[in-house]
């Protein structure tokens, strides 16, 4: 049985090392990429309705494009920092398109928190 298992391994490196590793290592570095990515939030002193957002990377890439969704039905705005006001209160799932370029790599990814309006 250990002798399967110790063929089984060398047989899956052998085959890792000689398939598309390029796609495996950009799919490695996009989520390591992601764990760098932070939004914020912060409600506007003179309204409680408009919510200031931004992103924050802290990777060595570049972050190319950001598009907010606001998660009430109005059009995605574009911007690193950006300011939207909802003509309600509610709970609110925000998403965040982002685009890093990193070497010869672009990821993108899609973060999103939920926040309240009051």
């Amino acid at each position: 049985m250990k002798k399967i298992a110790i063929i089984l391994v060398l047989a899956s490196m052998a085959f890792i090392s000689n398939s598309c590793s390029k796609a495996i290592d950009s799919i490695v570095d996009c989520t390591g990429e992601s764990v760098l990515v932070k939004l914020e939030h912060t409600p506007d002193a003179a309204n409680s309705k408009k919510i200031n957002f931004s992103l924050t990377y802290a990777g060595s890439g570049t972050v190319q494009a950001v598009t907010w969704n606001f998660g009430d039905g109005t059009a995605p705005v574009a911007g690193k920092d950006v300011s939207h006001t909802y003509s309600t209160a509610g709970s609110y799932v925000v998403k965040a398109e982002v685009s890093i370029k990193r070497g010869d790599n672009t990821c993108g990814m899609t973060p999103q928190r939920t926040i309240t309006v009051q």
